[in-house]
């Protein structure tokens, strides 16, 4: 076991916005730390990061554990690391949205979109349909357009498409002169939007080449009367996002249910403690949406770690952290709107028929879960005993919000009660032969 004898004592989970800034101000006050994400992230590296920091790209945070032992994998190798510290920045991914074909090729999430927009030619003669809700869908429209691609329509699932201004508030940025209002541009330049409206289903052999789209009743119900058929090559979804709450719930930290804060996050006090000592939470992990809140949220977490591990004075902790705390309440308010405006739970299950794929990596169909619930299935762990839903590669992150959706939906209880699968190691594959290694070095230590 490495026991981080080069004076490392804080781990930072997630290289994203939040993590970074945890990973600066905890370096601030003479903590050495270790930042590490699965991915390599632009933020890492447009960030003034000090020397004092370790970042590890291209490394699976697979377990955390008691005693802050944190399992790694990278480069073929498992390893554990010894922390005093841990703030667990891990984000969080967009939540999926089932009809009938949602799994063909070219029906991808928005996020995928946007990289494919970054990449030379990537959009060139594509005709995309962009359908879900919440501010992203203006931009990533824009961003396609802007990309040399085509946009058939948008189908925004709400009465109206986000306000202009929490459009901007979910850019973080000042829009451009020709984006000072996003759905003014799209009209335009001709695009169609259609409001409280979703997608009712997808077709085409080897790929997607049309979906139906259909209007919503108020009760979120889709009308099959109010049909129109869109000739497209790529459907993009955006229904939210959803917290990877999976390493903190692992270790024993308190997780809670509230729309406002985009659904599943871990429970914190006011200085992104959790319910397990010396562990953190910051961004949207702690249920918090926006670039400039997970930031301020992470130096937040930073000055907890700073002012718990003694790094810190007492006047200078209560100092930066009324600041930290009023930088946060002043946009609380626009995360919360952007959480609850990309709120889309029941119309998640308006559209699925019995033979919908609600987890494509197991093959669990809409009619496997409704025998589960008529076998007396109502939590999501008792639909996974029943179905193996959620055991898959991603481990439920993309079947997860599907099927507690759909059980509530089906049950008529709250997707809260129906609750999350436990979480446990590793939270992505890995090779069983890396743990042996790892458990034979930890034995022999």
């Amino acid at each position: 076991m490495n026991d981080m004898g080069d004076g490392t004592k804080v781990v930072i989970i997630g290289a994203g916005p939040a993590g970074v800034a945890a990973g600066i101000t905890v370096a601030r006050y003479g903590l050495a730390a270790t930042v590490i994400d699965e991915h390599d992230t632009s933020e890492a590296h447009s960030a003034d990061m000090p020397p004092s920091i370790s970042f590890r790209p291209h490394t699976l945070a697979w377990g955390l554990f008691p005693d802050n032992q944190v399992a790694l994998y990278a480069d073929e190798r498992a390893e554990s690391l010894a922390a005093t510290a841990v703030v667990v920045a891990t984000g969080g991914h967009e939540r999926a949205v089932a009809f009938p074909g949602w799994t063909l090729p070219g029906v991808v999430n928005i996020g995928e979109v946007c990289g494919l927009a970054r990449q030379p030619g990537g959009l060139a003669g594509k005709h995309v349909l962009i359908a879900g809700t919440g501010p992203f869908l203006l931009l990533a429209a824009n961003e396609v357009l802007e990309n040399g691609g085509e946009v058939a329509a948008l189908v925004e699932a709400r009465p109206s498409v986000a306000p202009v201004e929490l459009v901007r508030k979910f850019a973080d940025s000042t829009p451009t002169s020709d984006m000072n209002n996003p759905e003014e541009e799209l009209r335009r330049r001709g695009v169609p939007i259609y409001c409280q409206s979703t997608i009712l289903s997808a077709q085409g052999d080897a790929g997607i080449t049309e979906a139906v789209v259909t209007q919503l009743r108020p009760n979120g119900q889709h009308d099959p009367d109010a049909t129109e058929r869109i000739t497209c090559d790529l459907l993009c979804l955006h229904a939210g996002f959803c917290a990877a709450v999976e390493l903190a719930q692992m270790v024993g930290c308190a997780v809670e249910y509230n729309v406002d804060s985009g659904g599943w996050h871990v429970r914190h006090d006011g200085e992104m403690r959790t319910s397990r000592d010396g562990v953190y939470v910051a961004g949207r992990v702690a249920g918090y949406a926006g670039h400039e809140i997970s930031i301020a949220s992470g130096r937040l977490a930073g000055l907890s770690v700073a002012h718990d591990l003694g790094a810190i004075s007492a006047a200078e902790f209560t100092e930066a952290l009324e600041r930290e705390k009023a930088t946060i309440d002043a946009l609380r308010l626009s995360s919360c709107q952007i959480n609850t405006y990309s709120a889309m739970e029941s119309e998640l299950s308006s559209t699925i028929t019995p033979d919908t794929l609600l987890c494509p990596e197991e093959g669990v169909r809409a009619a496997d879960i409704d025998l589960a619930i008529s076998l007396g299935a109502r939590s999501f762990n008792d639909i996974k005993r029943r179905t193996r839903c959620g055991m898959g590669e991603s481990q439920a992150h993309i079947c997860g919000p599907l099927v507690s959706a759909y059980v509530a939906h089906q049950t008529g209880v709250s997707v809260e009660s129906v609750g999350l699968m436990t979480a446990r190691p590793p939270i992505r594959p890995i090779p069983l032969i890396a743990v042996a290694a790892l458990d034979q070095q930890l034995s022999q230590s």
